[in-house]
C-alpha cells in the first residue's frame, strides 16, 4: 500500500500539502492540501482540493473504498473532480491502498 500510494497512484502529490517552495509536508502526509496544479482548461472542472485521504476519506466504509478504487464508481457520493483520476486497480492493489490509509492517523 505504502509503494502504491507513493510511487504508483501517487496519491502523496496532491493529498500532501507542501512548504511555499512545494516541499511536501511529510508531517502532514495525506492530510489534504490545496491542488498544487490549476486547470489547463478554464471550461473544464477542477478540483480546488485534495481531501484528508489518511485513516480512509471521511465517510468511507473500507469495502466501498476499495470498490471505488477498482471501479471508479463513488456510489452515492459526488463523482471526484479531475485531476483525479479515474483508478481501476484490481482487488489486491485496491485493499493494499485501503490498509495502508486506514493505517495512517
Amino acid at each position: 500500500g505504502d509503494y502504491l500510494v507513493h510511487n504508483v497512484a501517487m496519491c502523496v502529490q496532491c493529498h500532501t500539502p507542501r512548504t511555499h517552495d512545494g516541499l511536501l509536508l511529510m508531517d502532514q502526509q495525506l492530510q489534504g492540501a490545496p491542488m498544487p496544479v490549476k486547470s489547463p482548461y478554464a471550461s473544464t472542472p477542477f478540483a480546488f482540493a485534495a481531501p484528508h485521504i489518511a485513516g480512509l476519506p471521511a465517510g468511507w466504509p473500507e469495502e466501498e473504498f476499495v470498490h471505488f478504487l477498482q471501479t471508479g464508481d463513488p456510489g452515492d457520493r459526488p463523482k471526484p473532480q479531475p485531476p483525479m483520476p479515474p483508478f481501476r486497480m484490481n482487488e489486491a492493489d485496491a485493499r493494499a491502498v485501503a490498509a495502508y490509509l486506514k493505517s495512517l492517523r
